[in-house]
């Protein structure tokens, strides 16, 4: 399933909870207790921690803005969409897990790619920079240049 997705479902899960117990007449307390407890468990599936994060938080969140947000003009919250897609756009959302690069896994490599001294070495997808290190220990007269777009 695609990301957004199994947060969205949380979400619409844990609010189904709170709704179907409201009407029943469970305290509201009760109720948001539950539903917060089923984003947490649901939350504990995600795929990275924050992932987990957005999971897990997504209905408490929404219930203090509804309960805070009451009194706001409806723009405001468009407003606050608008910006937030604009921060995160839509293809980060797909983004690839993160594989560290184990240290010593690069070793022996220059008998197999030998490189001039001040080659240029780029890393496209270097996420935290461990493969960096490890070709910078192997190469280290070369230009290492990283580039990251998570």
């Amino acid at each position: 399933m695609f990301w957004p997705v199994p947060a969205l479902l949380a979400w619409v899960g844990a609010w189904g909870i709170f709704s179907g117990l409201y009407i029943l007449g469970a305290p509201v307390w009760l109720c948001a207790i539950l539903a917060t407890g089923f984003g947490l468990g649901t939350g504990r599936r995600g795929t990275t921690p924050w992932r987990r994060l957005c999971v897990a938080g997504g209905f408490p969140l929404s219930f203090c803005a509804t309960q805070i947000g009451s009194q706001m003009p409806a723009w405001v919250w468009l407003v606050a969409m608008v910006f937030l897609i604009l921060c995160y756009p839509l293809n980060i959302w797909k983004d690839a897990p993160l594989f560290p690069t184990p240290k010593g896994i690069l070793d022996g490599i220059q008998t197999f790619a030998p490189l001039p001294r001040g080659a240029r070495i780029l890393d496209a997808g270097c996420g935290l920079g461990d493969g960096l290190r490890e070709l910078h220990r192997i190469f280290p007269e070369a230009r290492l240049i990283g580039w990251e777009w998570s």
